[in-house]
């Protein structure tokens, strides 16, 4: 059986990167394989002052789906995204605050929570971020996860600001439908800023067409 460390190494050298075991053990630096129940937070923003900044750790998701977690004004917890096996799941500094189909402020993204069991291997941010800035070949695996990170960040921003239950649900099925087959629909209906009973009810109608 493989582990977090053998599948991140398979996953570089999918990406033709070509780096050894212990050439990606020194990039990490002190890193940890972990794995993660259920409703288990994963990584937390802590707080500077009055400055929030992300995690001290990172985590790259071998497998499993966890998710971003914020919290409304409400008091309503609401998720912006998912992350999935070969994902870096963080939390941000800062979300720009987005409103729901219900008109709710939603505010900063606040931990990372895992939604099956999830493996991965934690990494020091500091590490993460100079092989960012400065790696030529881990970095260059770092540099697409973020780029491959800003865009479906981007992708997701834009069809949750339409506020409509169609756009967002097909959304889910055509890039990452693995969520609509191992998330509880609950959990799915947070995604889409509706009730699970609202998310019952057009899956029903969709059924009928």
């Amino acid at each position: 059986m493989m582990t977090p460390f053998s599948i991140l190494h398979k996953n570089i050298e999918e990406a033709g990167i070509s780096l050894s075991p212990s050439e990606l053990s020194t990039c990490l630096g002190s890193y940890s394989e972990k794995a993660f129940r259920p409703k288990e937070v994963v990584s937390r923003r802590r707080v500077n002052g009055d400055f929030p900044i992300s995690s001290e750790k990172i985590l790259y998701i071998t497998s499993g789906i966890t998710a971003a977690e914020i919290t409304g004004n409400d008091g309503q917890r609401v998720i912006p995204r998912f992350h999935e096996a070969g994902d870096i799941s963080a939390p941000l500094p800062k979300l720009t605050p987005k409103v729901t189909e219900g008109g709710r402020i939603i505010g900063d993204e606040s931990e990372i929570v895992a939604i099956t069991p999830v493996e991965g291997v934690l990494i020091p941010l500091e590490n993460w971020h100079r092989e960012y800035l400065e790696g030529n070949t881990f970095g260059q695996f770092v540099r697409q996860k973020m780029f491959e990170g800003y865009l479906l960040n981007a992708a997701i921003s834009h069809v949750r600001s339409l506020n409509r239950t169609a756009e967002s649900y097909n959304f889910l099925k055509t890039y990452q439908p693995d969520i609509l087959k191992n998330v509880p629909q609950k959990t799915v209906a947070q995604f889409i800023g509706i009730t699970p009973e609202g998310l019952s009810r057009f899956l029903k109608s969709n059924a009928k067409t």
